[in-house]
């Protein structure tokens, strides 16, 4: 019956990392920085880190190993939010121009040129 158990949790740890792929698709493939707010994962990533820290005191070592994951995956996405809105940002200024824009490798092969600002 324990193990049986296990097995429940490691489905529900499975489930939980799936739940953010459509999160990162929209940030990463996307490059939709507007319709996310990364305030909502800093405080998963806080339990998160507390979940890592009451698996490894139980050495519950997949439940460690999911919280990495997760944690990975959260903080890749605030990131990418973050200097995706920057870039934004920093595009939208033209004070920003002196400040040395650069465009992007996707900008470039889109044939793209320098803003003459």
């Amino acid at each position: 019956m324990e193990q049986h158990v296990e097995y429940i949790g490691y489905l529900a740890g499975l489930l939980s990392l799936i739940t953010w792929l459509p999160q990162l698709q929209t940030v990463w493939i996307r490059r939709d920085h507007q319709t996310l707010d990364p305030r909502g994962a800093w405080p998963l990533s806080l339990s998160l880190i507390s979940w890592g820290v009451y698996g490894t005191i139980t050495h519950n070592w997949w439940l460690l190993i999911g919280c990495i994951i997760g944690l990975t995956m959260t903080l890749s996405m605030i990131y990418r939010i973050r200097t995706l809105r920057k870039q934004h940002a920093d595009r939208n200024d033209p004070l920003s121009a002196h400040a040395g824009y650069k465009l992007t490798h996707v900008e470039r092969r889109r044939g793209w040129s320098q803003p003459d600002w």
